[in-house]
């Protein structure tokens, strides 16, 4: 699946009426390989199962009442890279949430108004890098029952919740999460790591949070 404009004259998806929008395209393992470059995507969202995924210069534009669990992009297994993508909402549903992935890449995105705008379930040896996320009513980064992820040079600005959840009630800790350079501000917690979870927190800037 190859979906490719330019950054003058970018594909648009969007609903008919946005008060209604569209349900979502779903993308299975027949595809193998989906590419989504210099594109809006308006009032729908993705899933995606067993791809080697890549999102390149994508903005995601929300004004649902999205249910707390529906994802802009939901994708299972395969590969992730996406980089220099955005999602903008109305602080509904949740962002890229990422199930059984090795090594998913999430890097440079912005992310306004949206909750666990990135959500990382199974995952190993991935990385979230350079990314901004302000004002988000529940957390900023989720992790949960991964391993070796790397987070670093994230400014998190103004969450309702946490700036960073490492574990999981449900479904398991987290081990060896390495936490570099980022900057957290004025969140309700900062970074928290819980049930076991385990990491290094170092070298980052964490202020006027109700708790560190």
């Amino acid at each position: 699946v190859t979906i490719i404009g330019t950054a003058e004259n970018p594909v648009e998806i969007k609903p008919i009426s946005p008060v209604i929008g569209w349900n979502n395209i779903e993308i299975t393992s027949l595809a193998e390989n989906v590419s989504i470059e210099h594109a809006s995507i308006e009032d729908g969202v993705l899933h995606i199962t067993d791809c080697d995924v890549n999102l390149q210069y994508v903005d995601f534009i929300n004004h649902q009442n999205s249910a707390w669990d529906r994802a802009i992009l939901r994708a299972f297994g395969g590969s992730l890279t996406i980089d220099y993508c955005s999602i903008s909402s109305n602080n509904k549903g949740e962002g890229f949430l990422c199930h059984n992935i090795e090594a998913p890449l999430i890097s440079n995105c912005t992310f306004i108004s949206k909750p666990d705008a990135v959500e990382m379930l199974n995952c190993s040896n991935g990385r979230i890098s350079n990314c901004e996320f302000t004002n988000l009513l529940d957390d900023a980064i989720d992790l949960n029952n991964c391993h070796h992820i790397l987070i670093d040079s994230n400014r998190i600005i103004n969450v309702a919740d946490r700036g960073m959840e490492i574990g999981s009630e449900n479904f398991g800790s987290s081990t060896n999460i390495m936490v570099h350079r980022n900057v957290v501000v004025d969140c309700k917690e900062g970074i928290n790591f819980k049930e076991g979870s385990t990491g290094i927190i170092e070298n980052n800037t964490i202020y006027n949070n109700e708790v560190g």
